[in-house]
């Protein structure tokens, strides 16, 4: 090339391809190499055209030489600018691959780190261990999370990786104390602080990442990544690691979230098919366990129907605080009693159900009856007072095709009844002639006509009560005469004085005829009108009594209340205050009965009202006495006026030598003790000559008047000899 530029002068190709070694020399070293290429071809160029004139004869070798210097800094002014701009280009070339270089790396980092976060935020999955796969996926030879519970000491929950990150807490593991006031922390081989460079080299490692991704009371939960030793690691995978972190930081927090919305819906779920009281499954629950265990073919399941006796007394006299503890007491039993296939529940109120499932006989249904009968009726302590409850128990049976809800229906029917049964005197002493307990009923079809009569009942007290339906009638109470009076003869003819009258609450329905005081009270009490029947009862009592006492001064008699003060409490005695000073009737004239059955179940609760109404002035007579369900040893210890004797004590006397032992044994007992003795149930003139010669005072019964209209008694109460219930016994 140099020959052809010398031979051809100052023209010719030559000069062109002159400029491709300057231009080579560029592009492989850069504008140092052109301008060096450029050097050496012009003085090369020089010596050869000096060369060609000496010895080939060239003539004007001065002007040959300056039109070649002429050329040379052409070729100078327009190859090496060019040589330069390629240099330029060949740089940007250089840049954008290695650009497009990290950016493909950098692509995979980041596809790497979306992969692992999809493992990690996915919800069900364990996000601990998809972090650490993850985080090796990004190129790490070692990673784990660690965990530190509140006392500090740390754990390795996931790990993952064939190397070996530091144990947690020691050095050069980015967990020390001082570590922990970062959110992240960098340790390599040239770390200031030697322990944590030897600690590296030690594991074999060149660096250690940590990054906290959860902080909270009971702990911190730290991702850790690490390199093996002669690696290092890029900015890119840095980032990457950092990126994943984050991720990790709201997984867990997103898993944090739905934990407790799971467990918030479990609060709910629980809270919508569960008593908040006992914590006993709910109507809802056991419509459904109802409904699955009726829906089995072949089963046969049971419910038992549980209505509490005697709760409402220790409500009113411990308060509704302790009536929880009882009903939580109540559940307690009834679960720890209930075999495996049974489902307790609590309906509300003092109301449980125990669902038996599966193929259930009746002598299955009898035997869990008994024991949850016999275990209710075991005394219950509460804040240091013994309370005695029973419970009444309807049993159904679920039948091909019947609903669930049926099936609860007929078991609170066969309740009902069963609560009316032992309520019934005549049942009661029926079932006891028997030799049985009355346990529990079995639903019967003709139980719906029953729950029929108590729905028509249900519906007409309302109006009753407004329009006066309801009235008071009232049976006479005698003074009978003391041995060695007239003879036997004359005293037959003879109709002993009058002492006073029980009212009894009588309701004359226009479809179902004349309605007993238990049954009124028992439907007021379902319908919320207890009170107001029981100050309707009071009020109508107390004005009759102020009547009969202003028309016959002389008259010296009494009135007492029955039946429905079963139900009463505070409440019995803040009426007849009320009503006394209303009518302005002297309260010595009142007597209130109280059922020795009631007495029994609240000892307690009863012993505080007949202490407020001995305060008041009202007397007490303990009725029905003698069922035995109040100990003799006890009797003195009731503030009492009397007792009303229970009807089967005198039904045998005048016949059979063994009851007038034992009745003669009472009255002498309960004579000695101050308290009158009413013989009531007196059926025939030879059973009133007994009771009489037995000492017993005041006696009534059918062989002495029937419950009259309270217009037909006035004529019976005198004027007649001063002999009031006072003097009759110390009352």
């Amino acid at each position: 090339m140099i020959l052809l530029a010398t031979l051809t002068g100052t023209s010719g190709i030559g000069w062109v391809l002159f400029a491709l070694p300057i231009i080579e020399a560029a592009v492989r070293f850069r504008l140092i190499g052109a301008l060096s290429t450029w050097i050496l071809l012009t003085g090369l160029t020089l010596v050869a055209r000096v060369w060609a004139v000496q010895y080939m004869g060239a003539g004007g070798l001065l002007d040959e030489m300056e039109a070649l210097l002429d050329q040379l800094s052409l070729l100078f002014l327009v190859v090496v600018p060019g040589a330069y701009l390629a240099e330029q280009l060949m740089n940007d070339v250089l840049i954008q691959q290695r650009a497009t270089s990290r950016a493909v790396d950098r692509g995979a980092l980041l596809e790497s780190v979306a992969q692992a976060g999809f493992k990690v935020t996915r919800l069900g999955d364990e996000p601990v261990h998809a972090i650490v796969e993850g985080t090796v996926a990004l190129g790490f030879d070692a990673a784990d999370v660690a965990l530190s519970a509140a006392t500090g000491v740390w754990r390795t929950v996931a790990a993952a990786g064939p190397g070996r990150l530091p144990p947690a807490g020691a050095a050069g593991s980015g967990l020390r104390p001082a570590d922990l006031a970062h959110e992240a922390v960098a340790i390599d081989r040239h770390d200031a602080d030697h322990g944590e460079a030897a600690a590296l080299a030690a594991h074999d490692l060149s660096l250690v990442l940590t990054h906290t991704v959860s902080q909270q009371d009971h702990g911190r939960l730290v991702l850790r990544a690490g390199l093996s030793a002669g690696r290092r690691a890029t900015n890119d995978q840095i980032e990457a690691f950092r990126l994943l972190a984050g991720q990790a930081t709201i997984a867990l927090q997103n898993d944090d979230l739905v934990r407790q919305l799971r467990t918030t819906r479990d609060d709910l779920d629980h809270q919508a098919h569960h008593d908040a009281l006992t914590g006993l499954p709910n109507r809802a629950l056991l419509l459904k366990r109802a409904a699955a265990a009726m829906a089995v073919p072949g089963d046969r399941p049971a419910l038992l129907f549980l209505d509490l006796n005697g709760f409402k007394p220790v409500n009113d006299r411990l308060g509704h605080e302790m009536g929880d503890v009882l009903l939580r007491l109540v559940g307690e039993r009834l679960t720890h009693l209930a075999p495996d296939n049974c489902l307790v529940a609590r309906l509300g109120g003092d109301e449980f159900t125990l669902l038996l499932s599966g193929l259930i006989t009746e002598s299955d249904a009898e035997a869990l009856s008994a024991t949850v009968w016999d275990r209710i009726r075991e005394p219950f302590e509460l804040n240091g007072d013994i309370v005695h409850i029973s419970t009444s128990i309807g049993v159904a049976f679920g039948e091909p095709g019947m609903a669930h809800a049926e099936l609860i229906r007929r078991a609170d029917v066969a309740m009902y009844e069963a609560k009316h049964r032992s309520k019934d005197p005549a049942r009661a002493a029926a079932d006891a002639e028997q030799g049985r307990t009355m346990v529990y009923q079995v639903y019967r079809p003709d139980f719906d006509r029953e729950e029929q009569r108590r729905a028509v009942l249900a519906a007409g007290i309302t109006d009753a009560l407004a329009s006066d339906r309801l009235r008071i009638d009232y049976q006479t109470i005698h003074h009978l005469e003391p041995a060695g009076g007239p003879d036997g003869a004359e005293r037959r003819r003879m109709r002993p004085p009058v002492a006073g009258l029980e009212a009894l609450l009588r309701w004359h329905h226009p479809e179902l005829g004349d309605i007993g005081a238990e049954e009124i009270t028992e439907v007021a009490r379902s319908t919320g009108l207890r009170d107001t029947l029981a100050w309707w009862v009071v009020n109508r009592v107390c004005g009759d009594a102020a009547a009969w006492a202003d028309r016959r001064p002389g008259a010296d008699f009494f009135v007492s209340l029955d039946g429905w003060s079963d139900h009463g409490g505070r409440g019995l005695v803040d009426n007849l205050e009320r009503a006394l000073a209303l009518h302005g009737l002297d309260p010595r004239r009142l007597l209130v009965e109280m059922s020795e059955d009631v007495v029994a179940a609240e000892p307690a609760t009863i012993v505080s009202t007949l202490r407020a109404l001995h305060q008041i002035g009202v007397g007490v007579l303990l009725d029905d006495f003698g069922r035995g369900r109040i100990p003799l040893a006890q009797l003195h210890q009731l503030p009492l006026s009397g007792v009303k004797l229970d009807p089967a004590l005198v039904a045998g006397v005048a016949d059979a030598e063994a009851d007038r032992i034992v009745l003669d044994s009472i009255v002498g007992l309960c004579r000695r003790l101050g308290l009158v003795v009413v013989a009531q149930g007196i059926a025939d003139p030879d059973q009133l000559m007994t009771v009489a010669g037995l000492g017993c005072q005041l006696g009534q019964g059918t062989a002495l008047g029937f419950p009259e209209l309270v217009e037909h008694v006035e004529a019976s109460l005198g004027p007649a000899p001063s002999r009031a219930l006072a003097d009759e016994g110390g009352g």
